[in-house]
């Protein structure tokens, strides 16, 4: 799971265009690298990481098997721990730069067709001044520039329309 959602953040920040590194070609360790120099994720987080990479092989059960490594309730629980502070740390850098999450959830939801499944973080993670800007302007203007218009044919309705919480 670490090395998903770091791996979809350098893909969704064009890490590859600015750096030239194509994060798809990169192991964990380099991943890892990556998001520590961006500014991604902690130098504490970095470490948790390379330390908790190794449970890696607990998914492959003949290796596991291989080399006397177990599951358990600790490993697990270090793990989620750890998946839950990039998630949360990555969750602060979006808001940060809050001006571009809305672009940052339809570039998500475009060049990855499971994000469909996540959206809702997407829209809880982009906060509610972005969900309303991303549903009464971005939204719009991405789908009439894919069908071909130069212009939106209708101003964004009101605020007042949108469900409460958004």
């Amino acid at each position: 799971m670490i090395e998903a959602i770091l791996m979809d953040h350098l893909m969704t920040t064009d890490y590859q265009t600015r750096t030239g590194k194509n994060p798809l070609e990169m192991d964990l360790a380099k991943i890892i690298i990556a998001c520590e120099n961006e500014g991604v994720i902690s130098t504490e987080v970095a470490q948790l990481s390379s330390v908790v990479k190794s449970y890696r092989n607990l998914i492959h059960p003949g290796r596991a098997i291989r080399l006397g490594e177990k599951a358990d309730e600790n490993k697990a629980s270090v793990a989620k721990a750890l998946v839950e502070m990039i998630v949360e740390t990555l969750r602060r850098k979006l808001i940060g730069t809050s001006e571009n999450s809305a672009e940052q959830v339809v570039a998500k939801v475009k060049s990855d067709p499971s994000a469909l499944a996540i959206v809702d973080h997407l829209f809880q993670s982009a906060g509610p001044a972005e969900v309303e800007r991303l549903l009464t302007e971005v939204l719009p203007r991405v789908y009439f520039e894919a069908i071909g218009e130069s212009r939106i044919p209708f101003s964004a309705p009101s605020t007042s329309l949108l469900p409460r919480g958004i």
